[in-house]
């Protein structure tokens, strides 16, 4: 195992990405030539705010970007009760933007967001773009939502953390439950409140609520 401490961990660059931190992996070399870094097996980073596991990881010199491949694993820690965990099959992050790209090949991706060390929902698509400085996460294709009572479903969502919303526009539709009855609900955009699990429905909206049997009680 090899740990190194990257170039880039110097003080005048507080605010990176990668300050304070040490990446790990089986082997590394450096291309000097192009300014690239390869890190491959084993790939392990952490410091304050992020946690890093892939089976390959690139870092670029020349635009500040990070590559990593393989069974990737994110962990992001938000404040002091609550984080995000990110399961896929290829990230980059943009140092300078702070812009991360996700994407999955073999299955779809997987983020569990935890507050106060307990689940609070877990989301799944194929792509997702997260821009940390405007606290966006954008969510494409076969996008689903899973929270205590309701699951949504989109080929597209957006979820916004200033307003701590979920906003579904593309073939959005939500089934919930509750103790005595179960829904159905569609229309043109859903819009899911996450600290109360409100949902609403607006343009096309088509709902069903039926009374749940007993056996499901």
């Amino acid at each position: 195992m090899i740990c190194n401490s990257l170039s880039i961990f110097s003080k005048e660059n507080a605010d990176n990405f990668l300050m304070g931190g040490v990446v790990k992996s089986d082997v590394w070399e450096i291309d000097r030539k192009l300014n690239l870094e390869y890190f491959n097996g084993n790939v392990y980073f952490k410091n304050y705010y992020h946690e890093l596991k892939a089976n390959s990881a690139v870092y670029n010199h020349n635009i500040h970007k990070w590559n990593a491949l393989g069974r990737v694993y994110i962990k992001r820690n938000l404040d002091s009760e609550s984080y995000a965990e990110t399961f896929c099959d290829m990230a980059e992050y943009m140092e300078d933007t702070q812009i991360a790209k996700m994407d999955s090949k073999h299955k779809k991706l997987k983020l569990i967001y935890y507050t106060n060390n307990e689940e609070a929902y877990t989301a799944y698509s194929v792509k997702a773009v997260v821009e940390a400085l405007d606290r966006r996460v954008t969510f494409y294709d076969k996008f689903e939502l899973y929270a205590s009572s309701i699951s949504v479903f989109s080929d597209k969502a957006v979820y916004d953390d200033y307003e701590k919303t979920f906003d579904m526009t593309l073939n959005p539709y939500a089934m919930g439950y509750d103790e005595k009855y179960d829904l159905y609900l569609k229309g043109d955009e859903l819009l899911l409140l996450k600290n109360d699990e409100t949902l609403y429905a607006y343009n096309n909206v088509y709902g069903l609520i039926k009374p749940r049997k007993e056996d499901q009680q």
